[in-house]
């Protein structure tokens, strides 16, 4: 913007120096207000920086200390995308890894947000291979079935 170049600081990274593949600000009520909390995923952690009255607060915060902020670890690496499904006193959180789907809630009726349930994985379904023949019938690339002759 008017010829002016901007750069980005760098906020911190994962202490493995992993990519982080999701990012989700949480906004908990307290009684004094709100109070923002970050959700980070990579391939294989999910962080939870908890806490304070502006994002620049909560990074700042946690810089240092990212590896405290770790709530989950898994064995393998997955895409790690983050769903979240709010409700008035906790937050179901869905996390895409490698090992399956898994599930755990955070409380979000106090800045803590600590997990509230153990978390579970959901394993992936495995899945057959498939036919060339029914490849192609599942794709429509299969010639219809000869037509009985009109009499």
């Amino acid at each position: 913007e008017g010829g002016k170049e901007k750069s980005l600081k760098n906020v911190g990274e994962t202490p493995d120096k992993q990519a982080v593949t999701d990012v989700r600000l949480v906004s908990v009520s307290v009684r004094d207000g709100e109070v923002l909390s970050i959700l980070v995923a990579t391939r294989q952690h999910l962080y939870v920086l908890r806490g304070s009255n502006s994002m620049e607060e909560v990074l700042s915060k946690h810089t240092a200390g990212l590896r405290k902020s770790c709530v989950m670890e898994i064995p393998l690496e997955g895409p790690g995308n983050l769903i979240l499904d709010r409700r008035p006193d906790c937050m179901d959180v869905f996390w895409v890894t490698g090992i399956g789907l898994v599930k755990t809630s955070l409380a979000t009726n106090n800045a803590q947000m600590a997990l509230t349930k153990p978390p579970v994985v959901v394993k992936y379904p495995v899945l057959e291979p498939v036919t060339d023949e029914e490849e192609m019938i599942m794709s429509g690339m299969y010639p219809a079935p000869p037509r009985a002759p009109l009499s």
